[in-house]
């Protein structure tokens, strides 16, 4: 299943640059915290740069990396289902220890 919709095709409606402060006001899902835990990781938007204190991400990196992570809703693209339904039964059956 194809997605339709793509980020970079609204290139238009933000910003050159985009401060990781300032990303949760253009895509309230994502904090600056999970940006942070995600360059640490080399899983971030390529290109980004410091001024001073400040991490900066060009908005077309940005945009472009928003693309790549977005997949339809019933798992990500070549994930088997069965594997999902296997994954979904293991953690229905977590037990749970100390206070409930």
């Amino acid at each position: 299943m194809e997605i339709d919709f793509r980020f970079l095709d609204h290139l238009g409606n933000y910003p050159p640059v985009i401060p990781r402060a300032k990303v949760g006001q253009h895509f309230p899902w994502l904090t600056a915290k999970r940006l942070a835990n995600l360059d640490r990781l080399g899983q971030g938007p390529r290109g980004a740069f410091r001024n001073g204190r400040a991490v900066i991400y060009p908005t077309m990196a940005f945009l472009e990396w928003l693309d790549h992570r977005t997949y339809p809703m019933g798992g990500r693209p070549g994930q088997d289902k069965t594997v999902v339904q296997t994954i979904e039964r293991c953690n229905s059956s977590v037990i749970r220890r100390g206070r409930k």
